[in-house]
């Protein structure tokens, strides 16, 4: 019978190389002999939306919205930030919105590895990213998430996004996806949502496939939306399935397949209801309880619940993954790194921290790939996309594994580089760290957590600093980059517990690559959600209103940190960063991406503590001293505009009324929508009489502008002499004036 595949993997993810859970599912899906089309639309979509057209349209609707708004009688709260968003997005130049400059230097090794032409095309990224979050206020979207005030609590945050005003990936759907959809006349869609970035465009493009064609079975799976429905309360399910089909929870190859199997027969059913099929002659086949499968039986209204026992797939069994149709010379990198999975689950699943992978709670249960098949897939995607990085994208993978991998590459003499996700285990001797090596690892991500003995065995990560301590010096002084994952904030933590963790990381700086410290989350499906008061937290509990259950609040039974400390923390925090490139996800300089593994190939494993950022020269900027006969003009990077409302009286504002949003959510009872609800009644600015001006320097930071300095500065024109400007201001203020002007030349908004 005829069948059609259409496998989706929409933005908001990781633009620099390719994700394998389409390709996963697609190669698995051709072995059975079924006709697949594999698309990944996040790549496009950015690319749509980073067009020089794209963002023109940005720019005139920021223009629009700030004079519209420059000219109300007063801002609520929500106009207020909005206001400062199109001030931040106006500061732009629009002559440096030209992707043509910035974006093919991410593919082009020479400039790709300059760090300064690096530099310049984030910042491209950066400035074009807020212009196209202000143009879509109060969606805000970078390279590293896309998010909104409330992300997903209720059905109005999904229906919101399905408006061309506030998502700015929907013009591409209409101009793109819709044309790709009629071409390939899929009878199923599948949709791959493994970041919280994609959720909210699964549900505006399902939104858009099912208004259109109603008939295509949507169905959608991956890591987050399995973490969302697994939250989420049966009885609210309904909602989901508005939009979507079917869901595949935990892994999806088998079950995707027996789905297919599920449509083939009514598709059977429908177009020979004479003919035999798995059921009746002439009648609908009944809707199966399938694997990992929650179905929606749409002519009943019933959700079909898949059977309790979770089906995992045998690593063994699986083809290797199967890129075709993905645009690997498209992703904004000089190289691909290709992404393969080895393993599934992980090996230690204790953590009690943790709730990742396909599975209900912890981790899914560990299997390998056996060695000979490992290699003879990364041989095969080896000459079949012409790659020689991989990137193994796994949970953990155990020391046997990586040595066995290590030596199959050294015996069979291939030109293989790649990196994993490691757990400190004294098997990684510095004789096997050379071995690894020589093996063609070149970096490890560990996560070691804490640098707390107590927190560590609270947590039970079965391992201590000490080894932690030696296992990534014999990483180092092989020659493999080790990036550290850790977090603060775990229950019971206290001051200097933090601190015993921020002082591992800068007490072995020399044999750490990279670094990140996030802040502890409460995941449902942990061991510390599951048993709470185990680990001293009293209370569990979720926002008003909150519909799906993604973030939890908690409370602790004792408070173990004082507000005084979080600066001390903070400025330790600071001290052991400083010394390391500090650049956002995805790019180099951020753990686990693509760009720092190429770079530290490139440039060695010691690469992001030499490289400079802009402006950062260790040293501070001696003042400087004008001289009578100085002509002073504006540097060309300065920009001085009128405005209505005064930025400081604003940015007051919106500081207390964040406040009073986050007290009131933490407080519980009442939704972010209730408490928003209040504060646009609650706080207003209104204009500044006379009116105002407003400054920005180079980084795009506006500042009021008082008239006094306005006028002064209306005088830095070139022409007037730096005496002739202070004597215009009269005796009284000479001094003050010189002081000024002196400080403004050595910060470089004024120069000769």
């Amino acid at each position: 019978m005829d069948f059609n595949t259409l496998l989706i993997y929409l933005p908001a993810a990781d633009f620099t190389q390719p994700y394998p859970a389409i390709p996963y599912l697609a190669g698995y899906l051709r072995r059975q002999g079924e006709k697949v089309t594999g698309k990944d639309l996040n790549i496009e979509a950015h690319e749509y939306i980073l067009s020089k057209e794209f963002l023109a349209q940005c720019q005139q609707k920021v223009n629009q919205r700030f004079t519209f708004l420059g000219k109300r009688n007063s801002l609520n709260f929500v106009e207020q930030k909005e206001y400062l968003k199109c001030l931040d997005a106006l500061g732009i130049d629009p002559k440096t919105m030209e992707p043509g400059n910035y974006l093919p230097g991410f593919r082009e090794k020479e400039r790709f590895f300059n760090f300064k032409e690096y530099q310049k095309n984030t910042r491209f990224l950066a400035q074009a990213f807020t212009l196209i979050s202000a143009a879509h206020f109060p969606t805000r979207l970078d390279a590293a998430m896309y998010t909104t005030p409330f992300f997903l609590s209720s059905r109005a945050d999904i229906t919101e996004q399905f408006d061309k005003d506030t998502n700015p990936f929907i013009e591409y759907y209409e101009q793109k996806l819709l044309p790709l959809v009629t071409a390939q006349k899929p009878d199923l869609v599948g949709i791959s949502v493994t970041y919280p970035g994609q959720v909210l465009q699964m549900f505006a493009a399902a939104h858009l496939i099912k208004k259109t064609f109603p008939g295509i079975h949507i169905c959608a799976g991956g890591a987050f939306l399995c973490r969302l429905v697994l939250n989420m309360p049966r009885k609210k399910m309904k909602i989901l399935f508005e939009f979507l089909d079917s869901i595949i929870l935990y892994e999806g190859e088998t079950a995707l397949y027996q789905l297919i199997l599920h449509l083939k027969d009514l598709k059977a059913a429908a177009d020979q209801p004479s003919a035999h099929t798995s059921s009746s002659p002439g009648r609908r086949p009944a809707v199966p309880s399938l694997p990992n499968v929650i179905y929606y039986d749409r002519p009943n209204y019933e959700i079909i619940f898949p059977p309790k026992e979770i089906l995992e797939e045998n690593p063994d069994e699986l083809p290797p993954p199967d890129y075709d149709g993905f645009p690997l010379d498209r992703y904004l990198s000089p190289g691909i790194v290709l992404p393969y999975a080895p393993t599934r689950g992980c090996y230690w699943n204790k953590c009690a921290f943790c709730h990742y992978g396909a599975t209900k709670e912890g981790t899914a249960r560990y299997r390998e790939r056996s060695i000979e098949k490992v290699i003879t897939d990364m041989e095969f995607l080896a000459a079949q996309y012409n790659v020689n990085h991989f990137a193994f994208a796994i949970n953990v993978m155990s020391p046997v594994m990586a040595l066995q991998i290590a030596d199959e590459i050294i015996k069979r003499k291939l030109p293989f580089r790649w990196n994993t996700e490691i757990k400190i285990e004294k098997q990684f001797t510095r004789e096997n760290c050379l071995q690894l090596k020589q093996g063609g690892c070149l970096s490890v991500a560990v996560g070691l957590e804490s640098g707390c003995q107590r927190i560590l065995d609270l947590i039970e990560k079965g391992c201590d600093p000490n080894t932690a301590k030696e296992v990534i010096k014999n990483f180092s002084t092989a020659g493999i980059g080790v990036q550290v994952m850790t977090f603060l904030g775990f229950p019971t933590e206290t001051t200097p517990e933090a601190m015993d963790t921020i002082e591992f990381i800068a007490g072995n700086k020399e044999h750490i690559l990279l670094f990140t410290m996030g802040d502890f989350e409460l995941l449902p499906g942990s061991r510390v959600f599951k048993n709470p008061r185990a680990y001293g937290i009293t209370d569990v509990h979720y926002t008003g209103g909150d519909e799906f259950k993604l973030i939890c609040l908690y409370k602790e039974k004792d408070r173990t940190k004082q507000e005084a400390d979080a600066e001390m923390i903070d400025s330790a925090y600071y001290k052991a960063a400083r010394d390391y490139v500090a650049l956002e996800f995805p790019f180099a300089g951020a753990v686990s991406t693509n760009h720092t593994f190429l770079y530290l190939e490139h440039l060695g494993k010691d690469i992001f503590k030499n490289l400079e950022m802009p402006g950062d020269t260790g040293q501070t900027e001696p003042a400087k001293k004008l001289d009578g006969l100085s002509r002073l003009k504006l540097s060309p990077g300065i920009k001085i505009m009128a405005g209505n409302f005064s930025l400081r009286a604003i940015n007051e504002s919106v500081e207390k009324g964040t406040d009073f949003l986050n007290d009131s959510i933490k407080r519980g009872g009442q939704s972010h929508r209730q408490a928003l609800y209040k504060l646009v009644n609650k706080e207003r600015i209104y204009p500044s009489t006379p009116g105002c001006y407003y400054i920005s320097a180079a980084d795009m930071k506006w500042a009021d502008l008082p008239g006094p300095v306005k006028e002064m500065l209306d005088m830095c024109n070139g022409e007037n002499l730096f005496k002739d400007i202070i004597e215009s201001r009269g005796a009284i203020n000479k001094e003050f004036i010189e002081d000024m002007l002196n400080q403004l030349f050595t910060a470089g908004i004024l120069i000769i």
